[in-house]
Parts: structure tokens; C-alpha cells; sequence
């Protein structure tokens, strides 16, 4: 089965719930298996576990919601792997400045 890897900032119960109910089944309905670093992790030091997911991924999941630095740093990285055309990113729309609902 091939393997997503999702970005997202770790800790915050609201992006939590749109991971397990939003992004995991539509990753799962097109036959990925999605991995979290939080949930997947095998007790390894993070930032090797978070490069060897983002190397074995055939997609990437990236939530930039929150300005999260270390979110950014992992797309970059995965941008510099060259995966450009399995990324995808995503954020509240609050956060769109198009949007009638942006908050600076």
C-alpha cells in the first residue's frame, strides 16, 4: 500500500479532529496509508523519523494552519526531494486573507 505522510501541527485538539475525521478517510478512501509522526513514530529520534517519513511518502499532507515553523521546515525539505507534484497543502480558512472570514 502506498504511504501519505501528514503534516500538521501536533497538540492542538481542533486540527486533531479535522486529521482523524477529515484528512485520514479521504487519504484512506484513495488507498493511501496515512502516517503521523505523532502517532506512527517508532521511538526514534523525531527529526530522522520525520525525514524518513517525508523520503518514503508517495503523497504529503500539510496543514499550514497556526504559522507552525517546524511545518514549514518539512514542507521545505520535501520541496527540496522534488515532491512538488504529491504535495498538498492546506489551511483554515480564516487564515486566507481572500477570505471574509480572515483574522490577521
Amino acid at each position: 500500500m502506498k504511504q501519505a505522510f501528514i503534516i500538521i501541527q501536533i497538540g492542538n485538539p481542533e486540527l486533531d479532529v479535522v486529521c482523524k475525521d477529515v484528512i485520514v478517510p479521504a487519504l484512506k478512501k484513495c488507498g493511501l496509508d496515512p502516517k503521523r509522526v505523532d502517532k506512527h513514530n517508532e521511538g526514534g529520534l523525531l527529526k530522522s523519523e520525520i525525514v524518513k517519513f517525508i523520503e518514503s511518502s508517495d503523497i504529503i499532507v500539510a496543514d499550514l494552519t497556526n504559522e507552525r515553523p517546524n511545518c514549514y521546515l518539512e514542507v521545505g525539505y520535501a520541496m527540496g526531494l522534488d515532491k512538488f507534484r504529491n504535495l498538498i497543502l492546506t489551511a483554515r480558512e480564516d487564515h486566507n486573507p481572500d477570505s471574509p472570514n480572515y483574522k490577521k
